[in-house]
């Protein structure tokens, strides 16, 4: 509380001071206790609960984790050559099944017989020429270090012979296990070379009768998953068809992802047929509980208060409803089981409106939107441009012997336009490729430094978690956001691709749009939260089950923010200006008081008034015109040296520097002038006489 108390003398002061008076503390305390009444009585006139009756039932309960995973042969080949060569003849194709040992490749092997026929002669010699020196050395007509030279030369050229007809031997390239030819090989006509870090391979062999799944569990459930666990799957490809596995290995390494915690579950499963494909996405059901026959109600007919006690409305006979306290057990996606506090035969009030269904999903949590969302927006909602779905996730990029973990995101043709991304190499992904389910790429200049070193990766074959994908194109540089964070550091594939093939989801996380002009943005607004409403059956009252977000007014945030800073900087560099005018003032003032003689003497010998006018601006325009250089050094030193230690982007504006150094002369013009004219209009007589 605010008041004014006046000292004893005239002056009055304001000061903060705090009232004791007893009234003022019951008062607010009456005020208040009015308040929670009439509330508590508003609250009471309305119904607890609007909804529908239930009536309590028996039933079985199955408590299933569901995951996400992608399969892969638990033994899988790529194949290469140890020796530099031309493929003469390839002799098998794609999908072939191949015996370990069988010829898959020859290389031309007639360089290699040359060299060997070659080798072959001067193993002979040496070896005649080391059985002689024998003869000679015990007949005592040669030395013995004669002996041991030629002895050495014999042993050269067999381990010459030896290694020539081990490279003959590797012409001929032989599948290493049983199994089936996964891609197509390298066609005849190319020459092949060995490498150690990144050997060129030729085709993979995998064994696709037996293959695992790397399924994604929650941190909150990984504690019911054990090994030898039997799971259950489905794939895609035959969704009627329910496949069988056992849980093997449960890894303790963490995958983070979204700031949600997941540990990859290893499952080996049975291909029945060679049904099962490498990279399908698998939908995985881990049966953690079962209880048979029990008491069992919705989850969403129960409500947990504030001390953690598990409230249901139980309707009486008498038709009104009261809350009723229960203790549950073992809960599957929708039903729990009630064991003490409710009895068949018992009706409940379920509530009107429910939330999204508690199924943990692998990207994180329930979503309900859809790519068929973004097309009823991009189809219905006039005044829109451009729309583009997007999810995301964190995987590991492998090419060669680099690897680099970033975020991969499954985007539409439309998301560069939207995000305002442009190529500095290659394509983007069209909608022929999002359609097809591609595995084509678009990386970001980081992956690109830190996967390929900096060359142009545009047709190179890379992996993300063990799926193949070709490189389209290369994003140009945009650095770092508001935020922080590094735009560059990011793999975009199709959005299909990334939904089906590598997450294992239908549902998109976030949708951009695009307005036509930032006057129509309001309205899309309010069009687009409508046609949501109504394709997700959202009724008047009921909480969204999305968010929308309006960049707009961020921005417009961002601008005031910018225009506020921008005001407090010009008003710095006004008083920097005042004040440095105010400077040359006060030295060019200095400065004709001190030359009061020599501006007698001058006038004395003929000086007109505009010639003392003209001496002290010129000074003045000299100090604007040195101080103006000193500052542009300064400045375009501070700008590389931040440049260069913080690693921040500072341009430098030409113009900028010019208008700087025109106001620093016009200083030392406005502020001379003053100076100036009062040493011209000195008389000389007493200009002379001064002292």
């Amino acid at each position: 509380m605010f008041c004014i108390k006046e000292s004893k003398g005239d002056a009055r002061y304001y000061g903060l001071c705090q009232t004791k008076k007893w009234w003022f503390l019951a008062a607010a305390v009456i005020a208040a206790a009015a308040i929670y009444g009439y509330q508590a009585y508003q609250t009471a006139k309305i119904p607890a609960h609007t909804g529908s009756p239930y009536k309590v039932g028996r039933g079985d309960i199955i408590a299933v984790v569901s995951a996400t995973g992608t399969l892969s042969p638990v033994n899988s080949v790529d194949v290469s050559s140890r020796i530099t060569g031309q493929i003469t003849e390839v002799r098998v194709n794609e999908n072939d099944m191949v015996k370990a040992s069988q010829v898959i490749i020859v290389l031309d092997d007639r360089q290699l017989q040359a060299q060997l026929a070659q080798a072959g002669a001067k193993l002979e010699n040496t070896l005649a020429i080391y059985r002689r020196s024998q003869i000679l050395t015990e007949n005592g007509a040669l030395s013995r270090q004669q002996l041991d030279s030629d002895r050495t030369s014999y042993a050269v050229a067999q381990a010459v012979y030896d290694d020539m007809s081990s490279s003959l031997e590797d012409t001929v390239i032989r599948a290493p296990i049983d199994g089936m030819v996964i891609g197509k090989p390298i066609p005849a006509g190319q020459t092949v070379a060995p490498g150690i870090s990144n050997p060129m391979v030729l085709l993979t062999v995998a064994d696709l009768g037996k293959m695992q799944i790397q399924a994604l569990v929650d941190e909150s459930d990984i504690g019911r998953i054990n090994l030898d666990q039997k799971v259950r799957f489905t794939v895609d490809a035959y969704p009627e068809k329910v496949f069988s596995g056992v849980v093997q290995i449960i890894s303790n390494k963490a995958n983070i992802t979204q700031n949600v915690v997941y540990y990859t579950v290893y499952i080996d499963v049975d291909s029945p047929g060679g049904l099962l494909k490498p990279t399908m996405t698998a939908r995985v059901s881990f049966n953690v509980g079962e209880r048979n026959n029990v008491v069992m109600i919705p989850l969403m007919a129960i409500k947990d208060n504030k001390d953690g006690q598990r409230i249901v409305q139980l309707v009486g006979l008498d038709g009104k409803t009261k809350p009723a306290q229960i203790t549950t057990g073992l809960s599957s996606e929708d039903q729990i089981e009630v064991v003490s506090g409710l009895s068949v035969g018992d009706v409940l009030l379920m509530p009107g409106s429910t939330a999204p269904s508690g199924v943990r999903l692998a990207a994180g949590g329930t979503t309900t939107l859809t790519y068929e969302d973004s097309l009823a927006i991009s189809r219905q909602i006039s005044g829109v441009s451009f729309v583009a779905p997007q999810v995301q996730r964190q995987y590991q990029a492998v090419s060669g012997g680099n690897n680099w973990i970033t975020s991969m995101q499954g985007v539409t043709p439309d998301y560069m336009t939207v995000r305002n991304f442009e190529l500095s190499d290659g394509t983007f992904i069209t909608s022929q490729q999002l359609e097809a389910r591609d595995r084509v790429a678009v990386l970001g200049k980081t992956v690109v430094d830190n996967l390929f070193g900096g060359i142009s990766p545009v047709g190179q074959v890379i992996r993300i978690n063990k799926s193949t994908f070709r490189v389209i194109g290369v994003l140009a540089t945009k650095g770092q956001s508001a935020g922080g964070q590094d735009q560059d550091d990011m793999i975009l594939v199709p959005l299909k691709t990334a939904q089906e093939r590598m997450m294992g989801i239908n549902h998109v996380q976030s949708i951009s749009v695009q307005a036509e002009n930032a006057d129509s943005v309001n309205q899309v607004l309010e069009d687009v939260t409508a046609l949501l409403h109504k394709r997700h059956r959202i009724q008047a009252g009921q909480a969204n089950d999305f968010s929308v977000r309006n960049l707009t007014a961020l921005m417009d945030t961002a601008t005031e923010t910018t225009d506020t800073i921008t005001l407090l900087l010009g008003n710095t560099a006004a008083i920097s200006l005042l004040v440095g005018g105010i400077g040359i003032m006060n030295i060019m003032l200095v400065s004709v008081t001190e030359r009061t003689r020599e501006i007698g003497v001058r006038k004395a010998l003929g000086a007109t008034f505009s010639n003392i006018l003209l001496q002290f601006p010129i000074e003045a325009i000299v100090i604007g015109v040195t101080g103006g250089l000193i500052g542009i050094l300064l400045g375009l030193g501070a700008s590389y040296a931040i440049s260069a230690i913080l690693g921040w982007a500072t341009v430098i504006s030409g113009f900028t520097i010019a208008l700087a150094f025109g106001f620093s002369v016009l200083i030392g013009v406005i502020f001379g002038l003053y100076p100036a004219r009062k040493a011209a209009r000195l008389d000389p007589i007493d200009a002379l006489r001064y002292e």
